[in-house]
């Protein structure tokens, strides 16, 4: 198969005209290297690698959430995922641009969602939700994937949230912002963590964390752009036991 008709077969892009844009633009490498031609015969085995603007989503966020799923190989095509502090929507629009057939976008605040996906019926959204707060009898169909994207609020007191949503053998992306994590006598007057050490402090104990709710953590990366103000950011990557 032509290897832009293939990248929209799977989601990677809405048109065709936009996958034809990014082969011509090194945006698509092949098993590692870039390949600038549309007509590419491209088999199904072979890994594929799509760099991201951050045009493509309605949010900066989706880069960071589509360069994890590339990162850490996971596959979203006609999953049903749940995405835990949407705002404006970048974890799901990218959750859909990779194949999802529904999204679950909670949300504490109100009116931030963009409103191209407000409009799509593949969205169920749900404001003023705390989702310290959620279990599975709020789900019709419960998530095959979860991502999680929340400010000023440690990732530690949803994790139990995450572990009792996913069903054995489903995973979850998670950013975690150290600035939210360290604690204020750790930070700058703009937010940013002093020492170093206070991070890999927090991700070891985000991580022990994990383990006491059967969520395995194959591994995390650094967000591939900051956060504001230059903030350093991290990926994690879960599977529940």
């Amino acid at each position: 198969m032509r290897l832009d008709l293939y990248l929209v077969q799977q989601g990677y892009f809405p048109s065709r005209q936009k996958a034809i844009d990014a082969i011509k633009n090194n945006r698509v490498k092949i098993n590692s290297s870039v390949v600038a031609k549309p007509s590419y015969d491209i088999d199904n085995d072979k890994q594929i690698e799509v760099m991201r603007l951050e045009a493509d989503f309605v949010s900066r966020a989706g880069i960071k959430l589509h360069y994890a799923l590339q990162y850490f190989h996971v596959e979203l095509k006609n999953s049903v995922c749940l995405d835990i502090g949407s705002s404006t929507g970048g974890f799901t629009d990218c959750c859909l641009q990779h194949g999802a057939r529904l999204v679950y976008a909670i949300d504490v605040g109100t009116n931030q969602l963009d409103t191209a996906l407000r409009c799509d019926q593949r969205v169920i959204l749900r404001e003023n939700t705390n989702a310290r707060m959620l279990t599975t009898a709020d789900f019709e169909t419960l998530p095959d994937f979860i991502c999680m994207d929340v400010s000023f609020i440690s990732v530690k007191l949803l994790i139990p949230t995450v572990a009792s949503l996913l069903k054995s053998g489903k995973e979850a992306v998670i950013l975690i912002k150290p600035q939210f994590e360290v604690g204020q006598r750790f930070l700058t007057k703009k937010g940013i963590v002093k020492d170093s050490r206070q991070e890999k402090r927090v991700l070891d104990e985000i991580a022990s964390l994990l383990l006491e709710n059967n969520l395995i953590q194959s591994n995390y990366i650094k967000s591939p752009i900051k956060g504001r103000e230059g903030k350093i950011e991290y990926l994690v990557y879960l599977i529940k036991k």
